[in-house]
């Protein structure tokens, strides 16, 4: 009899489901279903005893190491993100260097662990003392191009 993914794997031990691109941990082992919580979104998704989405899937999607073909093109688009953060860092630093400069992110004085309020960005030019708010909403947790023009 051929062996399953159930057969291989133990509690704790690391899978990946080919369809959805994602790892995973296994967290129980039943006796007609595997348990595993997918890192990222944290959810709990149930697989049959053969690696099928439980409880009706057709194919296997479990498996214990993430493919050849999946791994080089997960590594190739983290590669070209980084290679695009590192370009944004790089620009973003000339600039704060250019208007000596820094960007600040500031709460209303009631803000605390209940609570923060009034939440906004601003750009500081360190030679005048001035400070420019760059939110054009207040409670915002992001800068946008919006916000800049």
């Amino acid at each position: 009899m051929q062996k399953t993914i159930y057969d291989i794997i133990s509690v704790g031990d690391k899978v990946y489901d080919i369809a959805t691109r994602k790892h995973g941990v296994v967290k129980e082992k039943r006796a007609d279903r595997i348990v595993v919580r997918m890192f990222g979104a944290g959810t709990l998704t149930l697989y049959t005893v053969d690696g099928r989405l439980a409880p009706n899937g057709k194919k296997v999607r479990l498996v214990t190491e993430e493919p050849k073909a999946h791994k080089e093109a997960r590594l190739e688009a983290e590669r070209k993100l980084n290679e695009k953060a590192d370009s944004f860092k790089s620009e973003l630093k000339a600039l704060l260097e250019k208007y000596d400069a820094t960007i600040d992110f500031d709460v209303d004085e009631g803000s605390d662990t209940h609570g923060i309020y009034g939440g906004n960005f601003s750009v500081s030019f360190n030679s005048d003392g001035k400070s420019v708010n760059l939110s054009k909403h207040e409670g915002s947790w992001a800068l946008t191009q919006g916000d800049l023009g």
